[in-house]
């Protein structure tokens, strides 16, 4: 994969210096920012160059008076502090000045991964499709080398334009061109964007043709002069690479073959013991059961009883109670009256069943 991404390096002592002197020589220009030439270097800059200062903060400073940084330091601590609060007026009291302790954190992971295109004409619904292939191809390329590396997949996939037509009837024009720009995603399984799916180019390409035509409906003319398809949202792939995140990351439908080392998760033995359960299909099936061979059930009912009884001393004393009894010979001609006389729940069934 040839990559040709211009850069401009900024090498200073703090890592705000380094990154506003990377914007000085474009392009593909180093700048070194001494110690001595910083403050007079951040002096000229507009505040809304400042990290930190936001549009609403901007906005509240010009109020004020202040549009650049020499100005900016003519306030005092108290000042910033009333107007912007208490985080964001120390901080910049102490940026203006050149101070900035921020640490600078190395970035592992992407947090998103995109491709973009930019041409003079795209007017056709076939000649967007092709371009949005083309940008997949490189984008495939990422995603499959980060899956390699880290083994998660994207779960989130955008569409973004730029529409000429519908930038002239908003009114969105600037300096005679109009650049306005217009985005739909949608959320996808992150198996579609597993190495090994099959005919996941003709998945992915459905699905962002599906938001281009909720950005671009197909009977409005459109004059596009670019096309990005972005992915975020990564997750670790569980049933790939062993990590169980969701139940979406098990269904895997690439071919009949997982990698050697897929691990799938096993279900652990409780703490306590538990008595089964029996399912519904086993009740159904010991109701039939009893109604062909309702004898069963019936001889649950001739057992002698017990009875309790207790005389004026206290003593407790068991009698038996003789039932009617059925002989072997008349159990099939009784069977019939007593199960027909004889109210029988399911909690005999499941009783007499599991004897």
């Amino acid at each position: 994969m040839q990559i040709t991404t211009q850069a401009m390096p900024g090498v200073s002592v703090t890592k705000m210096a380094a990154k506003l002197s990377g914007e000085v020589h474009k392009p593909n220009q180093q700048t070194t920012m001494l110690p001595a030439y910083i403050p007079d270097f951040l002096a000229a800059l507009r505040v809304r160059k400042i990290p930190g200062c936001g549009f609403s903060s901007a906005r509240k400073l010009q109020a004020e008076g202040v549009e650049y940084v020499s100005q900016l330091r003519e306030l005092s601590q108290k000042k910033l502090i009333s107007l912007l609060g208490e985080l964001i007026g120390s901080r910049l009291y102490l940026l203006c000045r050149g101070q900035d302790n921020s640490i600078v954190k190395p970035r592992e992971k992407e947090k998103t991964m995109s491709e973009e295109d930019s041409f003079l004409v795209s007017d056709n619904v076939v000649d967007v499709e092709f371009r949005i292939s083309q940008l997949l191809k490189d984008l495939f390329e990422r995603t499959d080398a980060r899956f390699e590396r880290h083994g998660d997949l994207p779960s989130l996939l955008r569409l973004t334009v730029r529409d000429r037509v519908a930038a002239r009837k908003k009114g969105d024009q600037k300096n005679g061109y109009f650049s306005s720009r217009s985005s739909k995603q949608t959320p996808i399984p992150m198996g579609v964007f597993h190495p090994g799916e099959p005919k996941r180019d003709e998945k992915i390409i459905g699905s962002l043709m599906q938001l281009f035509f909720k950005l671009v409906p197909k009977n409005l003319r459109f004059h596009l002069t670019l096309l990005n398809v972005a992915v975020a949202r990564f997750q670790p792939f569980g049933g790939a690479c062993g990590t169980q995140t969701g139940i979406d990351s098990f269904f895997y439908t690439a071919g009949n073959t997982l990698p050697t080392n897929a691990k799938f998760p096993t279900t652990q033995k409780r703490d306590r013991l538990e008595t089964p359960r029996t399912s519904g299909r086993e009740k159904v099936v010991k109701a039939k059961v009893a109604i062909e061979r309702p004898s069963e059930i019936a001889s649950r009912f001739t057992h002698p009883t017990k009875t309790r009884n207790e005389d004026l001393f206290g003593n407790i004393h068991f009698s038996e109670t003789p039932s009617a009894h059925v002989d072997a010979k008349e159990a099939p001609a009784a069977a019939p009256a007593c199960a027909s006389s004889v109210s029988v729940t399911a909690e005999d069934i499941d009783d007499l069943f599991n004897l």
